[in-house]
């Protein structure tokens, strides 16, 4: 059963604008949520700039795309005009954190190429298509806008956040979101059971453990996205 038009743009656009809720109720608490300046200019600028790609056909050629990902523009302007006049305290961007944003471009490659790999063996034939400059430098920008915005914020920012502060011990939060994490994805279970049996777990494990040594989702967003990138890059692509 095919599944309807409306169902991705919709579950896409809620997300997002669900987070956008939870930064701006939070925005004086965002620290408890692993969310700094540089994971929250990730958020506010990085769905426009997916549409622009999208617009531009950078990377690839993206398919067709419902007219309703616009309202990525007003949900990403709200929040940023939201929070210019509340102005928040967030977390200053010490040198630390770049290191950390570093740190996790380094965790995304590294897993990246471990997990195209593994895609590699449980495809029945590999796809051969021929690598470009754009693609290597802007498929692991666009994961990053795409997986890393929908998902970082939700699993290790606000639900890691909230659990803390509930009085859990962070050993089982990291083994919760993973877990849930793992979950998430449950439709890789019949058509890509290396993806679903390893790749998910070690990735959320790792993205988890990432966080929790950083404080910042935007290391992990950009682990998760060079992740994905690197890993689409050795799966599918040649030189």
């Amino acid at each position: 059963m095919e599944t309807p038009a409306w169902v991705m743009p919709s579950f896409e656009i809620s997300t997002y604008l669900l987070s956008a809720v939870l930064i701006l109720v939070e925005r004086d608490r965002l620290s408890d949520y692993h969310i700094d300046k540089v994971a929250l200019a990730i958020f506010i600028l990085g769905k426009p700039l997916e549409l622009l790609l999208c617009e531009y056909q950078i990377p690839f050629q993206w398919p067709e795309r419902s007219s309703w990902y616009l309202l990525y523009i007003p949900i990403a302007l709200g929040l940023l005009i939201s929070i210019g006049i509340t102005d928040p305290k967030l977390m200053k961007v010490k040198a630390s954190r770049w290191q950390w944003i570093i740190g996790g471009v380094l965790v995304g490659i590294a897993l990246g190429a471990f997990f195209g790999i593994l895609v590699r063996l449980q495809m029945e034939q590999v796809r051969g298509h021929r690598l470009t400059s754009v693609l290597l430098i802007f498929l692991p920008v666009q994961q990053v806008i795409y997986a890393g915005i929908a998902e970082e914020p939700l699993f290790r920012g606000f639900l890691w956040g909230a659990l803390r502060r509930a009085g859990w011990k962070e050993i089982w939060i990291w083994l919760l979101q993973g877990g849930l994490f793992w979950l998430a994805h449950l439709y890789y279970l019949g058509q890509a059971p290396l993806s679903f049996w390893v790749i998910v777990p070690v990735a959320g494990l790792v993205l988890g453990l990432l966080v929790w040594r950083s404080r910042s989702v935007g290391a992990s967003m950009v682990a998760h996205g060079f992740g994905n990138g690197v890993g689409q890059i050795i799966a599918y692509y040649h030189i």
